[in-house]
């Protein structure tokens, strides 16, 4: 039995290791077969390595490029709160419940951003963040383990190969997790598809939200859900079902959701960098009335 769990295992990494070393014109054979590596170190490699040394954390933000694109700690710094922003691409509520798991002890609070979008995806994409950055392997296998499949699981193995190779990092402007956007997106020509959500893993998602309620119940911490601003002009034709059950979940455990997708007047084409992420100037407005919804919140008994 040890030779026959061994000798396949020992096969498979000697294969991946030739991928990592063969090169031909195009570089790695690795690189030919795997476009979405992430061979660079992204915002969230920095954010996972800095989030090491933050402690007594006010508001822990956890989401997707709608979180990492828009919530400044420097802006909530000046209303007196410490935050740090560890959303990643793509982020679903299983990425957010196993990054939970390890950061919770840093934080008071919870900021949990929910795009409805986001909640339709399997999370995959956030995951090869996650395997990119300096993350211990429990956590990571836990978390493949979640999906279900080969894939994840082929993904970590890559781990200690990406970890070897000398990745530059990317050139998005940074601080404490946040991705920093000019205001250089004035009379862009965007085309605003209407979106039709595939709700085939709604329900794993949602698990795994409910999952993140009772994590911070036990914690002791307090949990906010919140929809960040969207462009007038874009359409989720049928996300009505996903906000429902956003809805129910705050409304039977007493969660507030601070649902801002549609509510400050803002312009698509003066604070939006692209299709659905705000720019500076709408990051700024958007914090700034966060900040004061979140003053009118009600503390938990």
């Amino acid at each position: 039995m040890i030779a026959f769990i061994v000798l396949p295992s020992v096969s498979y990494l000697g294969g991946v290791y030739l991928l990592f070393t063969l090169k031909n014109e195009k570089g790695a054979l690795i690189d030919n077969i795997h476009e979405g590596l992430p061979f660079k170190m992204g915002l969230f490699t920095r954010s996972q390595a800095d989030i090491r040394n933050e402690q007594n954390l006010d508001i822990l933000f956890l989401g997707s490029s709608h979180c990492y694109r828009a919530f400044d700690p420097d802006i909530f710094l000046q209303s007196h709160y410490r935050t740090f922003n560890l959303g990643s691409s793509s982020q679903t509520p299983l990425n957010s419940y196993f990054l939970l798991k390890k950061y919770i002890h840093k934080t008071s609070t919870v900021v949990l951003e929910l795009y409805p979008v986001t909640l339709c995806n399997s999370g995959k994409e956030s995951f090869l963040d996650m395997v990119s950055a300096k993350a211990d392997y429990g956590t990571l296998l836990e978390q493949a383990l979640a999906f279900k499949g080969f894939y994840a699981l082929q993904m970590l193995s890559f781990k200690p190969f990406l970890d070897a190779r000398l990745m530059e990092a990317d050139s998005v402007l940074y601080r404490k997790g946040y991705a920093i956007t000019p205001d250089s997106a004035y009379n862009k020509k965007v085309v605003y598809d209407p979106i039709m959500l595939d709700k085939s893993l709604l329900d794993v998602q949602l698990c795994y939200l409910e999952k993140i309620v009772r994590l911070c119940k036990n914690e002791n911490k307090r949990l906010i859900f919140t929809y960040a601003p969207l462009p007038k002009k874009l359409v989720l034709r049928n996300e009505s079902e996903v906000m429902k059950a956003i809805e129910n979940l705050a409304v039977e455990e007493n969660i507030p959701f601070l649902n801002m997708a549609h509510s400050l007047n803002l312009n698509d084409d003066f604070h939006f960098f692209d299709d659905d992420h705000l720019n500076s100037t709408g990051v700024e407005l958007f914090n700034e009335e966060f900040i004061n919804r979140l003053g009118t919140l009600q503390r938990p008994d």
